[in-house]
């Protein structure tokens, strides 16, 4: 027999545990499910200062240890499993895991997305030997050594900061002339002695066997080949958004296109955060989608319409 729920939020990011927190606060029985447990993208900041009312910095995984703590406080059911389909069920959704099946009348997705690799041959192989997408969570294995960041968001400038501070040296190599990260990142970036900025330039090739030694940058005028022992990729996020392909509409980029209030072109179906389509992939703007998805729903489901 099916567990039943008002709200079913899959994903438990800062998107997914604002939805369940906010869901949980309009009275509706609520649970969120994420197969990695609660957290989310945010856990790799190591500084989070761009939340509004933090002034002063806090880890990442301290600002979203408060909010699952919120959120479980007000008895959000969290389900540490993976969903493996989505199926619609009448005017309620049938939410399947690896271990049961969940009724939901309404369904929030904020399953975010998987790193963006450079698609080099070498890539794979060095993953873990080298290679990574985190520098909070990898970034003090290569303490005194040279490493390289490659990106120019908000998450590279960030984890060049993070890593200037332990790492020798730090070259960040972006592939326009122009960085996308914010005026405040970018100077804390230039401001740093230890940081090298290359832009205009792209990897092209790594080198090494059992370890990462090296990378193959080519520029305008050639290419030159930079000793490193760490390379950190942070060029963007593919939304996961495969439980979603039949059921909404998606865009090119493969992100749920949805109204003001989160409502995907199915009704009852809402997506939040990273997933939908013109996210700037923020955590404020992350928990402002769970919290408008939640209230939405609420509306929905006992207000016949939308808020």
């Amino acid at each position: 027999m099916s567990d039943s729920y008002d709200v079913v939020v899959v994903g438990a990011g800062v998107a997914g545990l604002s939805a369940a927190l906010f869901a949980a606060r309009y009275g509706l029985k609520t649970a969120v499910i994420d197969h990695f447990g609660l957290g989310g993208q945010v856990l790799n900041a190591g500084v989070l200062d761009s939340y509004p009312g933090l002034p002063d910095a806090i880890s990442g995984a301290t600002f979203v240890g408060r909010l699952s703590d919120q959120a479980l406080d007000l008895g959000v059911k969290p389900e540490l499993s993976r969903v493996t389909a989505l199926v619609p069920n009448g005017t309620a959704f049938k939410v399947q895991t690896e271990g049961r099946e969940l009724l939901s009348r309404c369904v929030i997705m904020a399953t975010g997305g998987r790193p963006v690799s450079l698609g080099l041959a070498e890539e794979q192989s060095l993953a873990g030997r080298g290679v990574s997408h985190c520098a909070v969570c990898d970034g003090a294995f290569f303490s005194g050594q040279d490493v390289m960041v490659v990106g120019g968001g908000e998450a590279a400038a960030e984890s060049a900061v993070h890593l200037s501070s332990m790492c020798r040296k730090v070259v960040v190599v972006h592939r326009r002339e122009q960085f996308r990260a914010s005026a405040l990142l970018q100077t804390q970036m230039r401001s740093k002695p230890n940081i090298e900025i290359i832009t205009g330039a792209r990897v092209e090739r790594l080198k090494g066997g059992d370890s990462l030694q090296g990378a193959v940058v080519r520029t305008a005028v050639g290419t030159t080949e930079r000793e490193i022992s760490g390379l950190f990729v942070c060029i963007g996020l593919t939304p996961d958004t495969e439980l979603l392909r039949g059921l909404a509409d998606l865009d090119e980029q493969g992100r749920a296109r949805v109204g003001i209030d989160m409502q995907t072109s199915r009704p009852g179906l809402f997506a939040a955060g990273s997933i939908r389509a013109g996210s700037p992939d923020q955590a404020i703007t992350a928990a402002a989608d769970g919290a408008t998805a939640a209230l939405a729903a609420f509306h929905m489901l006992f207000r016949s319409g939308p808020y």
